[in-house]
């Protein structure tokens, strides 16, 4: 699915990522939304699973993936809207894709083939501002 207008400022759906992309996308939700910091010792490690703490290490997270893991996902949507409100989320069923969107603006809607990768996309827009 593309975009047929030029001037929309929707993205193009996603619909494949790599495993890396996917990790990357985690990682900068866990930094710039959710204010974590990476577990010092899987920082460099070339496995490195998502482990991330609280800034203080009173909490951590093992595999932290808000982009695959729905709970994760809405963790961060309820994040984005602490920053805007109200947040709405649309399915189109025809195109087997998930939007997310602040109020009636569709034109800056993200979308993907899942609600967790949508949720994602929306909030490194979000916070990218």
């Amino acid at each position: 699915m593309t975009n047929k207008t030029a001037d929309r400022k929707t993205i193009d759906t996603v619909k494949t990522n790599t495993p890396e992309e996917l990790r990357e996308l985690d990682a900068w939700i866990a930094e710039h939304v959710m204010g974590l910091v990476r577990h010092p010792c899987w920082y460099t490690h070339e496995h490195w699973e998502g482990v991330w703490r609280v800034p203080d290490g009173t909490k951590g997270f093992n595999k932290f993936r808000p982009t695959t893991d729905p709970a994760a996902a809405m963790a961060v949507l309820e994040k984005c809207a602490e920053v805007e409100s109200p947040v709405s989320v649309a399915t189109c069923f025809e195109a087997g894709t998930w939007s997310v969107f602040v109020g009636g603006h569709w034109d800056e809607k993200r979308s993907a083939e899942t609600l967790p990768l949508a949720i994602c996309l929306f909030a490194k827009a979000l916070f990218s501002k």
